[in-house]
């Protein structure tokens, strides 16, 4: 999949399953997802068309000047302690209806324009075939994008939220972020399996993960740095199997999300398309968590996302 659509998460949510994994692992929303439920009341009314066309305009400009992103229609997030998480299921009738809505609404959402991709999902129960959810995909782009629909001009994607850009110098940072690294993280399954506890208890699943590092920024990460973390790891491990990590030192933290912390040897850079494998990652659990991580590095400012492992053809582990 190419880097865009990777940051975004767009490839890896195509089935109700998928969908379903979102709001069963309490996902974040963060720098490249949001989540949207319609408002309420016919979707060609002129209320409800209006704050489609907002969001919509606030999405194209934000995820533009960052690293791309995608909504995803028909999922219900609230706040949890600071954080807007996915909470519930909340399916789009007339899903048609609404696909053609987007698709209208989509053309003037940004100056100059930017092509976005909506794609439904539908549901694996609906006998109607016209029940469920659409992924919006937003690319990043080089240009100045305007919010043709919204109260600023300008947006950037900062965390799980759309933020106004109202000054010069602001512009002409988030310009400069496109010669700036940008550093994330991501998971491959290597191997699983599952089994009951004794006495019909719980299903386990134990897998095997290769965590990898990559630049997919357009500018030379130096001194990088990566905190992580997920209850469901049991055992980290060089990328031999050893206790050797050829990013540098990795260490155990006390304390918040993110337990586990990499540290740059001496030298350590990334040049921009290149990826590093920092480790094997052993886990044991009921159902998979994602790995929530911060990296940062010389000219770039902090990311704070996270990644669910997937396997060798880019599907989700749930």
């Amino acid at each position: 999949m190419d880097d865009e659509k990777k940051n975004s998460l767009y490839d890896q949510i195509s089935t109700h399953e998928d969908v379903r994994g979102i709001v069963r692992n309490r996902m974040r929303e963060g720098a490249h997802i949001e989540f949207k439920s319609i408002p309420k009341g016919d979707c060609k009314a002129k209320g409800v068309q209006k704050k489609i066309q907002e969001l919509l305009s606030k999405a194209a400009s934000g995820f533009a000047h960052q690293a791309g992103g995608t909504v995803v229609w028909g999922v219900v997030a609230r706040e949890v302690k600071g954080v807007d998480c996915a909470q519930a299921l909340e399916p789009i009738q007339d899903l048609g209806e609404f696909l053609t809505t987007l698709e209208q609404l989509s053309r003037d959402a940004a100056e100059p324009p930017l092509f976005i991709e909506h794609k439904p999902i539908y549901c694996d129960d609906d006998a109607t075939g016209d029940i469920g959810f659409i992924k919006s995909f937003f690319p990043s782009s080089r240009e100045l994008h305007i919010a043709r629909h919204a109260h600023y001009d300008f947006y950037e994607r900062v965390g799980g939220d759309f933020h106004p850009i109202i000054s010069k110098a602001h512009m002409a940072a988030v310009l400069g972020r496109h010669q700036a690294p940008y550093l994330e993280l991501y998971s491959k399954v290597t191997g699983a399996s599952s089994k009951k506890l004794p006495g019909g208890g719980k299903l386990t699943t134990k897998f095997n993960a290769r965590l990898y590092l990559k630049n997919s920024g357009s500018g030379i990460a130096e001194f990088p740095n990566i905190l992580f973390g997920a209850k469901s790891i049991r055992r980290i491990k060089g990328p031999d199997g050893s206790q050797l990590f050829p990013f540098g030192n990795f260490i155990t933290t006390e304390g918040g999300e993110y337990n586990y912390q990499f540290l740059p040897r001496a030298g350590v850079i990334l040049f921009p398309g290149q990826e590093l494998e920092l480790a094997n990652l052993y886990i044991e659990t009921g159902r998979i968590q994602p790995i929530k991580y911060k990296c940062y590095a010389k000219g770039m400012a902090p990311i704070e996302s996270e990644t669910l492992p997937e396997d060798s053809e880019g599907h989700i582990h749930h």
